[in-house]
């Protein structure tokens, strides 16, 4: 009976200082994400000002805060994995200092029991990065945009652009004063053939002269190259013609790039906006990359934990200085991880690697390196 009881008081013990470590682990982390975010504030506001003023721009002191937080937001969240290697390192200090790691020795907690109550915390912390930070990252990616276009900033957004639609493909350019309106079905893939081509020819001043129709339509050389072509100007006139010729900058590898960055669309949405790319027949890999890079960064966040773990758990009170180095050598290491892990996501954008393999193998050879680390301590 006694037996039972001390068991049970036993497991009380170590639920306790599960939760207890679990929620150090999360207050460390919060605590990174909020100085990250002021200092990355302090760095766009500085920026947003520097861009705007210097090129004349008339902006408000409302607007420099609503681009700060926006692009903040946005950067944060990219280097979202990398906090979780900065929380680690901050959580195992503190515990160090306060010797309360050496407490949770001496009760008979080890590593790996200390580390299951980590994954707990950041299982946590990638579950709100998936769920809400990552959609605040794709609207505030929008937003930047918009006031961008507001204030006249983008070149790019007054020139050509592209919208994707269920029902095909809608592109705006402008060659030599005249904007073109083009809307077609689907691309030929792999080509720069539309099919069921509309194209609305506007005057500088906003006017509109004529619009066509057009059965398929070829970028070849600078040239709209149009076929079975059905003209209707603004009065009322109607032409046929075999074929017609009008002016671009475009080329199918353009299109392709003023694609919307796959930022700007949150992970839940992705797979809908692939199913659409593909539909009209343009190029769907970098958001395909994209959505996976988004899961390979939950296993960033576990592997950075694991490595955290490996070179932090053990503390000398005597050999500070040793233990400041390992924590130095580890921030270096994140660097050389982090670059390695954009070439293989390039080699799978390629086709050199798989797209859905590529962004987990420097991921997950972090987390059995670090894994293996923890064995061995």
């Amino acid at each position: 009976m006694k037996t039972a009881e001390s068991n049970s008081s036993h497991i009380k013990v170590f639920d306790i200082l599960s939760r207890y470590i679990a929620g150090n682990f999360l207050k460390s982390f919060f605590l990174v994400f909020l100085c990250f975010f002021v200092i990355i504030s302090i760095l766009e506001t500085m920026e947003v000002v520097r861009r705007y003023f210097a090129n004349g721009v008339d902006v408000s002191f409302l607007q420099i805060f609503k681009l700060t937080v926006l692009r903040a937001t946005v950067t944060v969240y990219s280097f979202f994995s990398f906090l979780s290697l900065l929380a680690s390192i901050v959580f195992f200090t503190m515990m160090h200092n306060k010797l309360e790691l050496t407490v949770i020795k001496v009760v008979g907690v080890s590593t790996q029991g200390l580390l299951k109550s980590l994954f707990v915390a950041t299982a946590l912390v990638s579950g709100l990065y998936i769920t809400v930070l990552d959609g605040l990252s794709a609207m505030s990616s929008n937003k930047v945009k918009i006031l961008d276009t507001q204030l006249k900033q983008s070149a790019e957004d007054a020139g050509s652009s592209l919208t994707i639609t269920n029902s095909g493909v809608w592109m705006r350019d402008v060659f030599d004063k005249t904007a073109y309106i083009v809307s077609a079905e689907t691309f030929k893939r792999h080509e720069a053939e539309l099919s069921n081509v509309r194209i609305f020819e506007i005057a500088e001043n906003g006017e509109l002269q004529r619009s066509i129709h057009a059965t398929t339509a070829h970028i070849s050389a600078g040239f709209w190259k149009l076929q079975n072509c059905s003209i209707v100007t603004t009065d009322g006139a109607k032409s046929e013609c075999e074929t017609l010729e009008l002016p671009t900058k475009l080329s199918f590898s353009n299109i392709n790039k003023m694609i919307a960055n796959p930022n700007s669309v949150s992970f839940w949405s992705i797979s809908k906006y692939v199913a659409m790319l593909d539909k009209v027949g343009l190029s769907s890999m970098k958001y395909k990359i994209h959505w996976f890079s988004r899961l390979s960064s939950i296993v960033q966040m576990f592997a950075f934990l694991v490595l955290a773990t490996a070179f932090c758990v053990n503390y000398n009170a005597r050999n500070t200085r040793k233990y400041m180095l390992r924590v130095a050598f580890l921030l270096v290491l994140a660097f050389p991880i982090h670059f390695f892990n954009n070439v293989m996501t390039a080699f799978g954008e390629s086709g050199i690697l798989p797209f859905a393999v590529a962004p987990f193998v420097i991921p997950l050879t972090t987390l059995l390196l670090g894994l293996k680390m923890i064995e061995r301590t």
